[in-house]
């Protein structure tokens, strides 16, 4: 079995002003990525409303707005809609120079850690 994983060095850092909510700057990057940052910060709202339990993704949407992405400080803006004791509904988007070029919703189950 071939490992597909990324390798870490071309996953930029995050840089959170607050859970969920952050910059990154990257050279150019793959929609791929661009969506790999975006389920990065909703994980990271997740994880902070989780407390001591987990937050297991169960649901991602993602809607690119067809923006072409050349390179920059993207920012990553994410929210709670609602939230109810087992799930957290939560949306998010990353900009690039105030244009939008990728919106997301997420579903993420808070868990009893096993």
């Amino acid at each position: 079995m071939t490992d597909t994983a990324a390798p870490a060095s071309i996953f930029p850092a995050i840089n959170y002003a607050s859970p969920g909510n952050g910059t990154a700057t990257l050279p150019d990057a793959s929609d791929e990525l661009l969506a790999a940052l975006i389920i990065q910060g909703l994980r990271s709202l997740a994880e902070s409303i989780a407390g001591d339990r987990a937050a297991h993704t169960v649901s991602v949407s993602l809607d690119m707005t067809g923006t072409a992405f050349q390179g920059g400080e993207v920012a990553i803006q994410t929210e709670v809609d609602r939230q109810t004791r087992t799930l957290a509904f939560m949306n998010g988007s990353l900009s690039c120079g105030g244009k939008v070029l990728l919106k997301a919703t997420a579903i993420f189950r808070l868990a009893d850690k096993a």
